[in-house]
């Protein structure tokens, strides 16, 4: 058989954010992995993995033979996948389906029969930066009441992943759950606290501090177009069952006095401001690209919201736009912890799919 080599780029595609350390390539962020042609009876693929003991944190991997895809736990620390292949030739890819955060994927080695050249293609390019919404965290569950576990989450059923096939585009996914572009109480004491930190890394865990994160060459995969899908978890914080909030509602005797305070009033500007320099570290990395801010596949509180429409109306450059879901219109269907579930995925697809024709007009 014939071992895929990673660093024969004719034959190997790579997606995402994938790098190569200790002899195994790792594939950490949501959606990432690797593509080629292979002519075999059979593909077998060795997998190293860390939480893969935690029922609740185990990585899930999706192969994909041609359109079928299958799905699979990892729950050993060196997993060896066996799979037959029809008899004729095939386009395989290996995507990592749950987030990096939780547990990390490595490809240990891949053998088929026989790998063959890709065909060169020049496709649009889209590069991802959000929160569970983009994971797809909870969607394969239908039960909001359902607690989180990686058996339930899946980048290959979320909007963004449905997009880029729906453009036909090759992507690049940054997303981690709980997170925010400012603050979040899901993330309070992490030494990396938004999104917007994570624009040149590799991957994220939560013992990451900003001077031990894998980085990442940006070069590497220059987009065409950036959809920032970002805000959501920043409502839990501007919200009351937060500290800094409940202490300002004891202060002032109810939330709706606290949102005529000041305190309020700098803490918000934070947020705008932060919106604002993630835009220009974004410009600075991709000059002429475009850039898609999109909110709404859940609920956004007023206040937060009017700091984003703000942000993104005063940002000076014609390439930024702003894009407000409708899909809990259409479908609102949750899956846990009362995510949306895969049909609202769908549905944002389409709809975001929609309005990036437009805009290419």
């Amino acid at each position: 058989m014939e071992r895929v080599s990673f660093g024969d780029f004719n034959k190997v595609k790579t997606i995402g954010r994938v790098y190569s350390y200790n002899n195994k390539i790792f594939m950490n962020f949501s959606g990432s992995g690797i593509m080629f042609k292979a002519l075999s009876k059979k593909l077998s693929a060795k997998f190293f993995a860390t939480k893969y003991d935690d029922e609740n944190s185990r990585p899930y991997v999706s192969i994909l033979i041609d359109d079928e895809r299958l799905d699979f736990k990892i729950d050993e620390e060196y997993k060896t996948i066996e799979i037959p292949l029809p008899s004729k030739v095939c386009t395989i890819k290996i995507l990592k389906r749950t987030e990096s955060s939780v547990s990390f994927l490595a490809i240990k080695e891949v053998y088929v029969d026989e790998i063959l050249p890709l065909e060169k293609e020049d496709k649009f390019k889209i590069e991802f930066y959000g929160d569970s919404l983009t994971c797809g965290f909870g969607n394969l569950s239908n039960n909001p009441e359902e607690k989180f576990k990686t058996e339930t989450e899946s980048f290959l059923d979320s909007y963004a992943y449905l997009l880029s096939q729906k453009l036909n585009a090759d992507y690049s996914a940054i997303c981690v759950s709980g997170f925010p572009i400012y603050k979040s109480r899901w993330n309070e004491g992490f030494p990396i606290q938004s999104v917007a930190d994570m624009l040149s890394i590799c991957d994220y865990s939560e013992d990451m501090t900003p001077e031990t994160v894998n980085n990442w060459d940006n070069a590497k995969f220059i987009p065409d177009l950036v959809i920032v899908n970002l805000g959501s978890n920043d409502c839990s914080y501007f919200t009351e069952g937060q500290k800094w909030i409940d202490d300002l509602v004891t202060k002032y005797g109810s939330f709706e006095e606290v949102l005529k305070t000041n305190e309020l009033d700098e803490e918000l500007k934070a947020l705008e401001n932060k919106i604002k320099s993630f835009l220009d570290d974004i410009f600075a990395l991709y000059k002429n690209v475009k850039v898609i801010w999109a909110l709404g596949m859940i609920e956004i509180n007023d206040h937060v919201q009017k700091i984003f429409d703000k942000a993104l109306k005063e940002y000076d450059n014609p390439n930024v736009y702003q894009f407000n879901f409708k899909v809990r219109e259409i479908c609102d269907e949750r899956g846990a912890v009362y995510h949306p579930n895969k049909k609202m995925h769908l549905i944002a697809s389409e709809e975001l799919a929609e309005f990036i024709k437009e805009i290419y007009k």
